[in-house]
């Protein structure tokens, strides 16, 4: 402790100009800190979906715009917020015991700078989705900003065969798309005066030949259509009491429904008809049923897409009395498309009324429909489980030649290794006879060289023996 004192005593200049410094970088860091406070604030912030509704099983963008409109630079802005199940964001994990997921974009802004990122949504489930607000985190500090958005999931796309071909031959054997109201030159006999039917369609023949003057008694000619094709659709949410449903089932057919109305209503606009749609049905947005009056266009297909992908899998009315309003309004020679889980004595009472203004009508038996798909599903379960035995069958097989093969081919390698390492030895042995052969050839030659050199030696020693002789 002395020795601190000291030491301060001694530097107190320049412990000052340190504790100076650091006092005047804190102020500096909070000053910062309480602008990039204020400057968040001024973040602009928005979102939008690149298609206002998309197919079940489709994929749309959303995009996302910041922008920071100060001269100073925002790192680590976080912008937290959550998107519905029903639409989850590609390549993201989804809890499914909750019906919204949390997703983080971080940004990282330079003065005026402007960031658009793109998201592929995928529509998993049919319904209609709003996004409200998000909120930036900083500085352990929430910002809501409202950021509306909204997307419609559209029924799923099922292909059916020919759902609207016609049911009669009216005109010859080709339609035209024109829309022309009554061929003037074609007659399909004779029917009962309606209101709204004009004096020169009054068959006054086939009238006197009733025997009665009642304007109700009236005969008037019934015209073929030369062309102008118009479809009403009905989808009926109401199910037979008797027969118990469980939800899924009820919610799978009536999916199934919706697929199914979707598709005629399409078919009918992208083909230059008019039709109509209703269903006794809630909505989310309170309505206890949908109606679409008759009418043509892509406007109108989008409208009736939009209503199918608030819808609601509860009754909202009563379906004979939304057969019943069109009836009392007198709705003649059209096609009609009745959609329905169960047909009761009452809904065929309709049906005839129907029928008896002309209407030509196609009853669509969910229970039927939905049982034939689940067949054909299970069918081709089981086709696909057949193929994947066979496959594995063949796997097996191919597995166990492979084994056999590659037996065959570790015999044939233990074999070549065998006579390789004989072959080796062969040329070992071989090797060594020619070495002790010429080991052998050395040796003899050796002796006889040195058997020459001893006869030599013998030959000198005598020739100098008998010289010293002499």
């Amino acid at each position: 402790m002395r020795n601190v004192v000291k030491f301060l005593y001694e530097n107190w200049a320049k412990v000052v100009v340190v504790f100076t410094i650091l006092l005047l970088l804190a102020g500096v860091v909070y000053i910062l800190y309480k602008i990039r406070d204020k400057m968040m604030e001024r973040v602009v912030y928005k979102r939008v979906f690149s298609d206002i509704g998309a197919y079940e099983g489709e994929t749309v963008t959303l995009i996302e715009t910041v922008y920071n409109p100060t001269f100073f630079p925002l790192f680590f802005v976080n912008i937290e917020g959550y998107m519905y199940n029903g639409i989850p964001l590609e390549k993201y994990e989804v809890d499914p015991t909750k019906a919204m997921q949390y997703y983080l974009s971080r940004y990282h802004l330079m003065p005026f700078m402007q960031v658009r990122r793109k998201y592929t949504v995928r529509c998993v489930k049919r319904g209609y989705y709003t996004l409200e607000n998000v909120d930036i985190y900083y500085n352990k500090k929430k910002r809501y900003i409202e950021s509306p958005a909204e997307v419609y999931v559209y029924p799923k796309i099922i292909p059916l065969t020919d759902p609207t071909q016609p049911t009669s031959d009216r005109q010859g054997d080709s339609y035209t798309r024109r829309w022309l109201i009554q061929d003037p030159f074609s007659l399909s006999g004779v029917r009962e005066y309606r209101f709204g039917d004009s004096f020169n369609q009054i068959n006054f023949k086939a009238t006197a030949r009733s025997g009665s003057m009642n304007i109700d008694a009236f005969k008037v000619n019934n015209r073929d259509y030369c062309s102008a094709r118009v479809f009403m659709v009905y989808l009926n949410f109401q199910t037979d009491p008797e027969v118990p449903m469980t939800t899924s089932s009820y919610e799978r057919m009536m999916e199934l429904g919706l697929s199914y109305a979707s598709a005629i209503v399409r078919d009918a606009a992208y083909n230059g008809y008019r039709c109509g749609f209703a269903a006794n049905c809630a909505t989310v947005t309170g309505d206890d049923n949908i109606r679409f009056p008759i009418a043509a266009g892509v406007n109108h297909l989008e409208e009736i897409l939009k209503e199918m992908a608030k819808v609601r899998h509860n009754v909202g009315i009563s379906f004979a009395s939304m057969l019943e309003y069109d009836i009392a309004n007198g709705m003649a020679d059209n096609e009609v498309f009745i959609i329905t889980p169960a047909v009761n004595e009452e809904l065929d009472d309709k049906i005839s009324q129907l029928r008896r203004f002309n209407n030509f009508v196609n009853v669509f038996r969910l229970e039927d429909e939905d049982r034939r798909r689940i067949e054909e599903e299970e069918r081709e379960m089981e086709l696909n489980r057949i193929e994947q035995e066979r496959l594995e069958k063949e796997k097996s097989k191919l597995t166990k030649e492979q084994i056999a093969l590659q037996k065959i081919l570790e015999q044939q390698k233990e074999i070549e290794e065998q006579n390789e390492r004989a072959r080796a030895e062969y040329e070992a042995a071989q090797r060594e006879r020619e070495k002790e052969e010429r080991l052998a050839r050395q040796r003899e030659r050796t002796a006889h060289l040195r058997a020459r050199q001893q006869a030599m030696e013998e030959l000198n020693r005598q020739n100098n023996d008998s010289q010293g002789g002499n």
